[in-house]
């Protein structure tokens, strides 16, 4: 149970990632499915050393041929991303069902190449070899052909595969990001829209509005259930939710659906708080929607199962005054989940309501009326911490050893960097909360180099575009929902 909160593989379990810690109630076990073939990468990081002629000495080790090069990729994708739920469909996990559909498929497939470009390219940053980066672009340009046609003419594909594979190529981009690749990203996010057939948003995916989605994920549960027995037994309701939780209360909404009632309020504080011929009235109508959907997210926090709820593991002290704030050392609790794609359901319930509360102080300089938003405010700091108290769940190899660490009095001890999921979770709602002024700044501050501290350490280059963003529009920060939704696959 330790080595479960403390999110790490206790040294009994350490071929077997996914074994089953914990049950919730009579929730069947995910029994049918095999054992994982991911493992760490143990090559360790780079140091910078040159040969006789003072050139940097970087290449693939002459005894690993590119056969055993492209397995040991396959194995550490599928440890750094994929994340299965130990019990069946709750929640769904995070790409939990890419390993399962190559099981089947076999590693010489085009969706097992995108894993390994993936693989690859996040370990060429993380390991600071660029060899690496070398093979994962070679695979890259091979791939990119096949995705075309997919695009082209997605009835006459595998839409679910192609999608994967449009995403894993997107995931590519985000590694290795920088200010001459945001255009890559962005192709790959319009062939995503091309293969789903998305009309007017993609939060219509959220809604289950998407015909094609339905036959997406009827393809992928029948690919799953023939290729590895997975069983998945999923409500009709539920075909289409990216964020299953159990409810301890039957008036509990879907996350997703919150979070589709969120984008047109962010559209119209994008028009509002830009123009100033923006009415009272209209500012006042948009506030009760704004705290409205505020509440029903807090019902949704507070209709959470004691499981799937945050609970403290331990306690940070203030670190020397006046002093940078080293990541992971923020000063108050430290939490853990029951996994990451929990913590990261939290912490996209978080943000938006961060975001709420900030428009609605906004609304309020603009209507100058008597409304009080004592409460709001003091909601936004509290789930600004609790967002804080989350980065070491995110970030650390081992929490309680990094705890014990720093309760030692050791105020400099260092995060050793775990799964990059838990980076890549983390990273949108950051940085939303990082751009909002109801912040404050030294905790904005923080948050940035939290960003910075995910690109360096655990191979994510858009973390560090997003810790250089500095753009505000005139009454305030544009946010974009979506941003922290992030598919489970």
């Amino acid at each position: 149970m330790r080595c479960v909160k403390a999110n790490r593989v206790c040294g009994g379990y350490e071929q077997s990632v996914n074994q089953v810690f914990q049950r919730y109630g009579k929730v069947e076990q995910n029994v049918g499915s095999l054992e994982s073939a991911g493992r760490k990468c143990s090559l360790p990081v780079q140091a910078s050393s040159s040969d006789d002629r003072g050139e940097l000495v970087d290449g693939q080790p002459e005894e690993v041929s590119d056969e055993k090069a492209d397995d040991y990729a396959m194995r550490a994708f599928f440890f750094e991303f994929c994340i299965t739920a130990p019990v069946t469909g709750i929640p769904r996990g995070y790409l939990s069902s890419l390993e399962p559909m190559l099981q089947g498929q076999g590693w010489q497939s085009n969706l097992a190449k995108a894993c390994k470009i993936v693989g690859y390219a996040s370990h060429s940053i993380k390991l600071r070899r660029p060899w690496l980066a070398r093979k994962a672009e070679l695979l890259y340009q091979d791939l990119l052909p096949h995705l075309a046609r997919a695009i082209e003419s997605p009835s006459s594909t595998n839409t679910f595969e192609a999608l994967m594979i449009a995403m894993l190529l997107g995931l590519y981009e985000m590694m290795l990001a920088n200010g001459y690749r945001i255009e890559q990203c962005s192709t790959h996010a319009r062939g995503v829209a091309a293969i789903l057939r998305m009309q007017n948003t993609p939060l219509n995916l959220l809604a289950g509005r998407s015909p094609l989605l339905l036959s997406i994920v009827a393809q992928a549960k029948s690919s799953c259930h023939s290729q590895s027995k997975l069983k998945m037994p999923v409500l009709p309701s539920q075909e289409t939710k990216s964020f299953i939780t159990p409810s301890g209360n039957e008036r509990s909404p879907h996350l997703d659906d919150l979070l589709v009632k969120l984008e047109p309020i962010w559209i119209s504080a994008d028009a509002f708080l830009s123009n100033s011929e923006t009415t009272s009235e209209e500012c006042v109508q948009l506030r009760s929607r704004a705290v409205v959907l505020d509440q029903a997210l807090a019902l949704w926090q507070e209709t959470q199962v004691k499981d799937f709820r945050p609970w403290i593991v331990g306690h940070i002290s203030h670190s020397h005054a006046g002093s940078r704030v080293e990541v992971g050392h923020w000063p108050g609790g430290a939490d853990t989940y029951f996994e990451l794609y929990v913590a990261y359901m939290w912490n996209v319930s978080r943000a938006a309501r961060v975001f709420l509360v900030d428009l609605v102080v906004k609304l309020c300089q603009i209507i100058n009326d008597k409304y009080d938003v004592t409460r709001e405010v003091s909601d936004a700091r509290r789930l600004t911490e609790d967002i804080v108290s989350s980065i070491p769940f995110h970030l650390a190899e081992d929490l309680h050893g990094f705890l014990r660490n720093v309760k030692m009095g050791d105020q400099r001890a260092s995060i050793e960097a775990g799964r990059m999921s838990g980076g890549l979770l983390l990273m949108y709602p950051v940085y939303i909360v990082s751009k909002l002024q109801i912040v404050p700044q030294p905790m904005r501050e923080y948050l940035t180099d939290c960003l910075e501290w995910i690109a360096t350490h655990m191979g994510i280059g858009q973390a560090s575009l997003l810790a250089k963003v500095r753009t505000k529009y005139a009454a305030g920060f544009s946010f974009d929902p979506l941003s922290m939704v992030a598919f489970s696959g």
